[in-house]
C-alpha cells in the first residue's frame, strides 16, 4: 500500500479511531479547498479577480449592486 492521507483515514476507520480518521479527513478536505481556490484563481483575469476581492470588492458590492446585474440605477 502507498502511504498517504488516504491510508491514514482507512487505518483510523479500520481501528475505529475517530481522531486519526478525522485528522486525515480534515487534511484531505483542506487540500481540496486549496486546490479549488488555486484553480479558480488561475482561470480569472487578474483585473477581474482584483475587482471582486478584498476591501474594494466589498465596497463595490455595497454601492453598485445594480451594475453587477447589468442594470442601471434609476434616480
Amino acid at each position: 500500500a502507498v502511504p498517504g492521507l488516504g491510508l491514514l483515514v482507512l487505518r483510523g476507520l479500520g481501528n475505529l479511531d475517530v481522531g486519526m480518521s478525522a485528522v486525515g479527513g480534515i487534511s484531505i478536505l483542506g487540500m481540496a479547498i486549496l486546490l479549488d481556490r488555486i484553480t479558480q484563481a488561475a482561470g480569472q483575469s487578474p483585473l477581474n479577480a482584483r475587482q471582486h476581492r478584498g476591501p474594494i470588492g466589498l465596497v463595490r458590492q455595497w454601492f453598485a449592486p445594480a451594475k453587477r446585474n447589468g442594470l442601471t440605477k434609476v434616480t
